[in-house]
């Protein structure tokens, strides 16, 4: 097996080829004189450094080109100089073996491989519940239902006396659009946006409010809360600007730790969810309301099964 990579001021790639070494042919001495600096590439069985060489009457060596070396430690890559490892290679990878490509960097890309298993155990329609990113619709092959959790959250928070000086916020600049179409079947709800940035380099992010929330009730909206520090860092400039109580609202609970410590530290006063993830006994707390989308994925099965609309259970 053998590899190479590209000269500097280029894309870099990692090409592998099983079927012979290409020390050999002419193409690859030719294009010798390409390498520079050392770069560290991965072959069959150890790690093989392109060494950077004096040039003799205008022509490299061919033996200088490549040199093995013993497999150096990840402490000892990280030592080497940044011009030295190239920061533009990125290495891909799935889920079979993420302790080798996280000693290298990882990059994980499933969407489009679960797509790809589906189509291939052979589905031919999909349906979706609140998709991250809206961009992964494009990988199906087949057609793809994407519905959302809104209406079972805005339900239960119909049935509840909260209070009619209401507002919905979204917890950053990116969930808007989520968090205007929530505030419009809310009542009619107005409209408040936490905009976080960075004001230089190495610098905080600072948190501005966009809207008022003196005095009423915040209603946060998102799609899903993962470790909850940004909508935990939102809640707090809420209450700093006047809000009366906090709620935060989303469909998928995935909670990393440390967010059952950020949301049960007393500064929302309800964490409505649904049960899109099942959450185990551990990430449950006081505050946490889980709310049951049977009946949304089952009318939404049923629709399609009678080729009815799906988009009509949303109006």
């Amino acid at each position: 097996m053998a590899a190479t990579a590209a000269a500097p001021g280029a894309a870099s790639y990692l090409l592998l080829s099983p079927r012979r070494s290409r020390a050999a042919s002419p193409s690859f001495r030719a294009a010798a004189p390409r390498f520079r600096s050392p770069r560290c590439v991965l072959g069959s069985e150890q790690l093989r450094v392109v060494d950077g060489v004096k040039r003799t009457g205008g022509v490299e060596p061919r033996g200088a080109v490549w040199t093995p070396k013993a497999p150096a430690p990840e402490a000892g890559l990280a030592a080497l100089p940044r011009e030295v490892r190239d920061s533009r290679m990125k290495i891909f990878s799935g889920t079979a073996n993420r302790p080798l490509s996280q000693a290298q960097g990882r990059e994980a890309i499933t969407a489009k491989l679960a797509a790809n298993l589906l189509t291939e155990a052979g589905s031919d329609r999909v349906i979706v519940c609140d998709i991250h990113s809206t961009q992964a619709l494009g990988y199906f092959d087949i057609p793809v239902d994407h519905i959302y959790g809104q209406p079972v959250i805005l339900d239960y928070l119909a049935s509840k006396t909260i209070s009619e000086d209401l507002v919905v916020v979204s917890p950053d600049v990116g969930g808007v659009v989520r968090a205007r179409a929530f505030a419009k079947k809310l009542f009619d709800a107005p409209l408040a946006i936490v905009d976080k940035r960075r004001q230089g380099h190495n610098m905080s992010e600072v948190m501005h409010l966009i809207g008022d929330v003196k005095g009423k009730v915040a209603i946060m909206v998102d799609d899903m809360i993962d470790t909850a520090g940004t909508i935990t860092s939102a809640a707090a400039l809420l209450k700093q600007e006047g809000a009366e109580a906090v709620y935060a609202c989303c469909t998928h609970a995935v909670f990393s730790p440390p967010a059952i410590e950020r949301l049960s530290g007393g500064i929302f006063e309800e964490v409505i969810v649904t049960n899109s993830i099942l959450l185990p006994e551990d990430k449950c707390f006081p505050q946490l309301t889980v709310l049951s989308m049977a009946n949304l994925v089952a009318e939404t099965i049923w629709h399609v099964h009678r080729d009815g609309s799906v988009s009509s259970i949303f109006q």
